[in-house]
């Protein structure tokens, strides 16, 4: 039996409701047009990091007439309910580093009827833009600050080189990583990473108290070490808001200290909003970062940030209430005993990072890409 041209307006209608898991009408989908724009996203694992928490945030705010999966790759994924309660589908696939998570990845690709495949992954580049291919267009964000000097740089090279000849679209979360990519013959779009909308309802919060806080969870990189060596012996308070296992020795021994002096507020996993919502000051001595959602959650409520002088940081170093500093102990002490001193400012002078900004900028992206694609096959 032959379709009719209505049977197939029937079925567009039927799945503008059907992109979710069980037939589900997805909360992001407001409107019946017959072709919304399909976004998948590739992540990693799905864990309660940055980019995950910012699509959680931006849920409410994708334009009508868009649908959005999020795609993980491996097995431990934490984070999964927290999207699927935000309206997202969710797909899982292997590692794309091996040929079945390529062939996983095409296939979702396929079966999601993506429009748009956006890249937040670094690993193994050149494989999800291979498993990507059969999308209209493939948007990647480079969501951290890579070495563009020694043998880690040769690599990233080659596989620009490969990929991105295939990516209608490259996009930096600051100018700082916009500007380590320019070495490697990239040119970035800026998207800055945004904020969820609960860390603006606390701001100007009156009378902080006295205490630092950290957020982030514990590893080299954030090199936490270095901001409780400069609280141990000063007698500020502090709230650790993050993941501990990944502690080295010495902070485990800082950390210790500073329980014993009954100084240790909160040490662990949690939600940020009620220490710095209270917090005299913000610390971030990070080796390097991408953007620092962290930071821009800071800056949101009103607390003053100290941060190391780090690519990743610097976008933030001249903004009011941010002390930009070397990874020095000592100097560290110092800046953030005056911060608390100086009390919070209520400029707002700072870049906007509401989730309904981010996810307005990305869908401008994701519209450009499409349509240029679709103006290029139909020439």
């Amino acid at each position: 039996m032959t379709a009719t041209s209505s049977d197939h307006e029937s079925e567009r209608a039927d799945e503008t409701m059907r992109w979710t898991t069980g037939n589900r009408l997805s909360p992001m989908v407001h409107g019946m047009q017959d072709a919304p724009l399909r976004i998948l996203h590739l992540m990693g694992p799905l864990r309660p990091s940055g980019m995950e928490r910012m699509l959680v945030s931006a849920a409410p705010y994708w334009p009508a007439h868009t649908a959005h999966v999020v795609v993980g790759q491996g097995d431990d994924h934490p984070f999964a309910p927290e999207l699927e309660a935000a309206g997202y589908e969710l797909d899982t696939i292997p590692s794309i580093r091996v040929r079945a998570g390529v062939d996983a990845l095409r296939r979702a690709v396929a079966n999601h009827r993506a429009d748009v495949v956006h890249i937040h992954t670094e690993g193994a580049y050149i494989n999800a833009v291979r498993g990507s291919r059969d999308a209209s267009a493939i948007v990647r964000t480079i969501h951290n600050v890579f070495p563009v000097t020694g043998k880690a740089s040769w690599s990233r090279r080659a596989q620009a080189l490969l990929g991105d000849r295939r990516v209608e679209a490259l996009v930096a979360p600051s100018p700082d990583v916009a500007s380590q990519e320019r070495a490697l013959g990239r040119e970035c779009e800026v998207v800055y990473n945004w904020v969820a909308d609960d860390f603006s309802d606390v701001a100007d919060v009156q009378s902080p108290t006295r205490h630092a806080v950290i957020v982030g969870n514990m590893s080299p990189i954030k090199n936490h070490v270095l901001a409780l060596e400069a609280l141990v012996g000063s007698g500020i308070p502090l709230a650790l808001v993050g993941d501990t296992s990944g502690a080295s020795p010495r902070e485990q021994e800082l950390l210790a200290q500073l329980d014993r002096d009954g100084l240790l507020l909160h040490c662990g996993p949690g939600d940020p909003i009620p220490w710095l919502s209270g917090a005299g000051v913000y610390l971030m001595p990070s080796r390097h970062e991408g953007m620092g959602v962290a930071l821009a959650e800071a800056l949101t409520v009103g607390v003053p940030c100290v941060i190391s002088d780090v690519p990743g940081l610097r976008w933030a170093a001249d903004l009011v209430g941010v002390t930009s500093l070397p990874l020095d102990v000592r100097r560290w002490r110092q800046a953030l005993t005056l911060a608390l001193a100086q009390g919070r400012t209520h400029d707002r002078a700072h870049p906007d990072f509401s989730a309904s900004r981010g996810a307005r900028e990305y869908a401008g992206v994701y519209a450009r890409v499409v349509g240029g694609a679709r103006s290029a096959a139909s020439a």
